[in-house]
């Protein structure tokens, strides 16, 4: 996956729906979207430009197509992560956590748990 691909929301919409069901058909999408009345044509140009993208593949079935995910939502959403600490924090995920604790949006018991998992990661 190419690090400056960039979801419209309605592309991350459609992903969102992709990732819980890995596989789909076009027509399969539509009553999973939050407006249903999309026409189908709409969902048909998100899905090409999902392919184009890289983050589904369509492969033949019959005389239609099936689109597959192509990259996990874990990868997304690290780079999604990556994308807004870089931009709103210049890179700086002390700054980030920081925010968080000020905001009293983490608790001490967040931050022990995080502790652990940075020196567990760090002692691989």
């Amino acid at each position: 996956m190419r690090k400056n691909i960039r979801l419209t929301p309605r592309e991350e919409e459609v992903m969102r729906i992709m990732w819980s069901m890995g596989e789909a058909e076009v027509r399969m999408i539509i009553p999973h979207l939050p407006d249903p009345e999309i026409p189908y044509t709409t969902v048909a140009s998100i899905m090409h430009n999902l392919e184009k993208k890289e983050f589904i593949r369509k492969v033949g079935k019959g005389r239609g197509y099936i689109y597959r995910v192509a990259i996990p939502e874990e990868d997304y959403s690290k780079l999604s992560l990556n994308r807004m600490v870089n931009q709103f924090f210049t890179g700086d995920y002390k700054s980030l956590v920081q925010s968080f604790a000020e905001e009293s949006k983490i608790t001490a018991d967040d931050l022990r748990e995080i502790i652990q998992l940075i020196e567990q990661g760090n002692s691989k």
